[in-house]
């Protein structure tokens, strides 16, 4: 039965609550373009800052119907998903995308519970990505020759991987490089962008890039 995960709860197996309808908005590009006299057309602004596109947090809900129990059965699970979930952050997992999680605020906008049945609604406020359950991790085995290793983000968001050295590395990536010793990193200056990051490395040891890719 489809259902929605929040947090450590599955709507279905958990409650067993019917998803009567669901909707989840695309997150909106945060345009920013400026009218100057005496020019034709808009100045774009909108990738000035980091050279890429930004996007406001996407809005999502959720119906639900409650048909298990008596009616003081229902309104006590009602009661007690209310107290679980309103106002919490969590982690949503929505059956039509298994691959990838949600994250933002919930808020239970209404609930009903009459003699046959009751609902429940559901709105949230989320972030504007979609993130891969799984993290990528690529171990790369250094030596005194250097070496370039391609890095592939084919998510959309920019992205600041953890590096797990043991060893001794030396790394060379855009105008930037780093001496690392053994131990767990994350450079600043080291961003992912969507697409290849080629990243130069030399040394002894082995570090591991573990990132995690995101989509709209």
């Amino acid at each position: 039965m489809r259902g929605v995960i929040f947090g450590d709860y599955h709507t279905y197996e958990d409650w067993k609550l019917i998803l009567n309808a669901k909707n989840i908005s695309p997150p909106s590009p945060k345009i920013v373009k400026v009218q100057v006299d005496g020019r034709d057309g808009d100045i774009n602004l909108s990738r000035t800052l980091t050279g890429e596109m930004k996007y406001s947090n996407r809005e999502a809900s959720f119906t639900f119907l409650v048909t298990e129990g008596s009616q003081e059965e229902r309104e006590e699970l009602i009661n007690s998903i209310v107290n679980l979930l309103h106002g919490n952050e969590l982690k949503i997992i929505e059956p039509d995308d298994l691959d990838h999680y949600l994250i933002g605020e919930i808020v239970v906008t209404k609930t009903t519970n009459d003699k046959a049945y009751g609902t429940i609604e559901i709105s949230a406020d989320l972030e504007p990505y979609r993130y891969s359950i799984s993290e990528v991790n690529r171990t790369i085995t250094a030596s005194e020759t250097k070496v370039d290793v391609v890095l592939n983000n084919t998510g959309r968001k920019t992205v600041t991987p953890t590096l797990t050295v043991d060893g001794s590395i030396n790394l060379e990536f855009g105008s930037s490089s780093a001496s690392l010793e053994t131990g767990t990193y994350k450079l600043s200056n080291l961003n992912l962008r969507s697409g290849a990051t080629v990243v130069t490395i030399s040394g002894t040891g082995f570090v591991v890039f573990t990132y995690r890719e995101a989509v709209i």
